[in-house]
């Protein structure tokens, strides 16, 4: 017999969870902004990181693109993407940006967006795949991932 515990999972549906969750992880990324420059050519692998642990849990959630050179609503799939945009997030819901944001500012609405129905796997192609902004240091993406997921299973143990 075994006594490991099961950690309910997280009512994935509940807008209360979606948006607390947002909040918690959204204070994490301001924090992983400064220290470690994220929106500095790290957003992508963040909301990897973030996807990854969407997906375990059950969440629906898009990925959503911004740009100020391209006109975002011409593309309808992440791979069509012609080089790597200026800023990426995840939104909870549906392909839509109605939902809560993690790591976007209202500023980022201010370029061309679009949300993209993809899977962490999906992401993490994308970003192995593509160059990024060398002030971000990619030496520091173990320990992004240590953070996002301290944060979430955090909130994950305070919920229930």
């Amino acid at each position: 017999m075994s006594f490991k515990r099961r950690k309910p999972k997280l009512d994935t549906t509940s807008k209360r969870v979606q948006y607390e969750l947002a909040a918690q992880l959204n204070k994490m990324c301001k924090v992983l902004d400064k220290r470690y420059q994220i929106n500095y050519g790290g957003c992508c692998y963040l909301a990897y990181c973030i996807a990854e642990l969407l997906e375990k849990d059950g969440f629906n959630f898009s990925l959503v693109v911004f740009d100020d050179r391209y006109d975002m609503s011409k593309f309808t799939e992440l791979s069509e993407l012609p080089e790597t945009m200026m800023h990426y997030a995840i939104v909870f819901d549906d392909d839509s940006v109605n939902g809560d944001l993690i790591n976007c500012d209202d500023d980022d609405f201010d370029y061309s967006h679009q949300s993209f129905k993809v899977s962490a796997k999906d992401i993490i192609k994308y970003y192995n795949n593509n160059p990024w902004n060398s002030q971000y240091s990619t030496a520091c993406n173990g320990l992004i991932k240590l953070f996002i997921e301290c944060t979430y299973h955090e909130f994950a143990d305070s919920i229930h």
